[in-house]
């Protein structure tokens, strides 16, 4: 089967675009971490509306830039888990903003870290996009992975101690290390 080279050449022009998830400061037990949901490869795909699923553990989605500029509206479901930005204007009598999507900020919402340490994975899920014409287009999301770690007021009361100790010749090698966490028992923050 022939394909016509322009059909091939207009496919590669356009990326699939992606759900991108980002977020800054320290990752441990209990932390509240503002995180980013950001809007990628959108350049020719028209895009006019967003749905997806949070994280469980999440809550409270705000618009981003991206959805302010193409004048979505956030909309969730009761739960707060399936997150909705179209472009309803709020007027009446209703019009809808068909105003395109581009690249950015789509919006940001708040995750409570779990309990315990190691490596966590956050991401959307149920990805769906429609075009300004109400045509399906394909989206991913690119999940974040983060590694959960000590509150950082436990991590600077953390004191290495190394006692007076002699040389076993049967445990060569080996040496003793005496980690305390001072503060713990005053300030009562670490967890």
């Amino acid at each position: 089967m022939k394909v016509p080279l322009f059909l091939l050449f207009a496919s590669s022009l356009f990326a699939q675009p992606v759900l991108t998830l980002s977020t800054t400061g320290a990752v441990y037990p209990g932390a509240t971490l503002a995180v980013t949901v950001g809007l990628t490869g959108s350049s020719g795909q028209n895009i006019s509306g967003l749905q997806f699923g949070l994280p469980a553990g999440s809550s409270a989605m705000l618009p981003g830039a991206a959805s302010t500029a193409a004048l979505k509206t956030l909309r969730t479901s009761t739960a707060g888990t399936t997150v909705l930005l179209v472009g309803w204007s709020g007027s009446t009598p209703p019009t809808a903003s068909n105003a395109p999507y581009a690249d950015g900020v789509v919006g940001t919402f708040s995750y409570l870290v779990p309990a315990g340490m190691g490596p966590l994975s956050l991401a959307l899920t149920g990805p769906v996009a429609a075009s300004t014409t109400g045509q399906n287009v394909a989206i991913t999301t690119a999940p974040l992975a983060l590694t959960v770690g000590l509150d950082p007021a436990c991590a600077s009361a953390i004191t290495t101690n190394v006692g007076s100790w002699t040389t076993n010749p049967s445990a060569a090698g080996f040496v003793a290390i005496v980690m305390e966490l001072a503060a713990a028992s005053t300030t009562g923050t670490c967890k």
